[in-house]
Parts: structure tokens; C-alpha cells; sequence
């Protein structure tokens, strides 16, 4: 039987890369790792027994259900306990997120159902290193703590209204799934853009509007397809923000393009 097994896995993921993977069954009472060094970050789960960490003139004892995280360029050596040795699986991994892991202690337990894919391998396969970058992202985000990050509450509204303008969208039911007062939002948002939120839905729909027009689309079919009640609605709307109604502007940009057209097949014949 195959005691331990190591797999190559780098594909040069951006936020969190795995590069190596592997397990060790059980070892042998008292089993010393010699010191060593890597290149990245390296987390080792131990799933049965315990043994010690040997790191930086520490010894951290380590028993089943917790991880050890080994940084890059740190000197480490670990030994298996005597009476209950230890077997675990690891991941090595860099990444622009990699360096986030150094706020963890060197040892920690691990949260239940957390690293179901280095837990569960057992051969390499074509898939497997996404799957442990999705293993270390769950834990990146149950674990990295996030407080001195700023919410960007713009940012939110504005992915939210690109996603939704279609359909009707309530400004009180983004500020709810946010956490926040409807007036808070608001105020939020006018500071870090310039626009009220309605504004903004607005601009969108008209841009999006201004599209499905180019694109052959009726009147009728753009205004609902843009999240607009009715036609007369939103041909006013439209007036307003673009100062020709939906039927003139569309008149307008296609004879541009046609005019546009033609100049260029001038200029190749010429």
C-alpha cells in the first residue's frame, strides 16, 4: 500500500493557486519530518491522531480536526506522537490572496464541513485544483477576518441594477438585503457617484434601451425589455434624458450609420 502521494496541480489561478497537493496515511510512533522550507503557502489537515509542529523554536501540538499552516520561507519539522500518530493531507498554494492566510495562527481547528475536497481525493484529475481553490476560499471566508475592509455600497447598487434593471427593482429592497436604511443608502451612494439611485437605474435602462433599438427591436419591445411600465413611459423618459423620442433617435443613428457606411466603401474604392 501507498503510504503518502503527491500531485502537481498548478493552473495559475490568480487569487488562490494550488500548486501541490497530497495525503500520508498513518504513520509510524514518532516519525520526525527533517526541517525544510517551501515557496508557498502550505496547509496541512490532520485527519487522525496527533503529532507536534516544529516551528520557529516552537512546538505547537496538533491532534485530528485541525490544520497547520506553514508560510513561505519559514524553517518548519514535525514529528508524529508516539502512541497516536498522525495522518493528514495538505495543499500547498500562492496567489494574490495566499498572503491573507499569515492572520491565522499556526495552528487552528477547522470549521465542520470546510476542505471536503482535499478530504475526499484521492488521485489527481483534471477538475481537482479548482476544486481545492474553492476548499481554500470557503475557508478564506470563514476564517480571514474581513474588518478593515470598507463596504462599497455604490459598487453593490450598481452590480445589483446592471443585473435586475429589467425588472422592477425597489431601492428600499436593496438597502434591506445590505443591512441599511433606504435615507443611509441613498445618501451613500449620491456621495460616492454623483447620482441619486433612481438616477442611476434610469441611465442604465436608457443605455440598454439605446441598444435593443440598434439591434432591430420595436418600440414596444424595447421599453419592457429595459424594465419600463409602458410605451408612453418610457418614450418620455427617453425624450427627456436623450431630447428626441425613442422613434427619432433611432431614425437619426441609423442614418448616421448608413452614412457612415457608405463613406467607407468610397474611401475602398477610391
Amino acid at each position: 500500500m501507498v503510504n503518502a502521494m503527491q500531485f502537481l496541480l498548478n493552473k495559475h489561478l490568480q487569487d488562490l493557486n494550488p500548486i501541490l497537493a497530497g495525503w500520508s496515511l498513518k504513520q509510524k510512533p514518532g516519525n520526525h519530518v527533517p526541517p525544510r522550507q517551501n515557496s508557498y503557502t502550505n496547509l496541512h489537515y490532520v485527519t487522525e491522531g496527533k503529532g507536534v509542529v516544529h516551528l520557529d523554536g516552537n512546538d505547537y501540538p496538533v491532534h485530528a480536526g485541525q490544520a497547520f499552516l506553514i508560510l513561505p520561507g519559514r524553517t518548519f519539522s514535525c514529528t508524529a506522537d508516539m502512541e497516536d500518530p498522525w495522518a493528514f493531507r495538505w495543499v500547498g498554494f500562492n496567489g494574490q490572496l495566499a498572503h491573507s492566510f499569515t492572520q491565522l495562527p499556526p495552528v487552528f481547528d477547522v470549521p465542520d464541513g470546510m476542505l471536503q475536497n482535499l478530504l475526499d481525493f484521492e488521485q489527481s484529475h483534471e477538475f481537482l485544483a479548482y476544486q481545492l481553490a474553492g476548499d481554500l476560499f470557503l475557508l478564506y471566508s470563514a476564517m480571514i477576518p474581513n474588518k478593515n475592509v470598507k463596504p462599497n455600497y455604490a459598487q453593490y447598487v450598481m452590480d445589483y441594477v446592471q443585473a435586475s434593471y429589467m425588472e422592477k427593482i425597489s431601492v428600499e429592497a436593496i438597502a434591506a438585503q445590505m443591512g441599511l436604511c433606504r435615507r443611509h443608502l441613498y445618501q451613500q451612494f449620491k456621495k460616492e457617484t454623483g447620482l441619486t439611485i433612481q438616477g442611476y437605474i434610469l441611465k442604465v435602462r436608457i443605455q440598454e434601451a439605446k441598444q435593443r433599438i440598434i439591434q432591430g427591436y420595436s418600440i414596444k419591445e424595447t421599453a419592457y425589455l429595459c424594465g419600463f411600465n409602458d410605451t408612453a413611459n418610457f418614450s418620455k423618459l427617453f425624450s427627456r434624458e436623450e431630447g428626441e423620442s425613442p422613434r427619432e433617435w433611432r431614425r437619426l443613428v441609423l442614418t448616421a450609420l448608413h452614412s457612415l457606411e457608405d463613406r467607407k466603401t468610397k474611401d475602398n474604392q477610391a
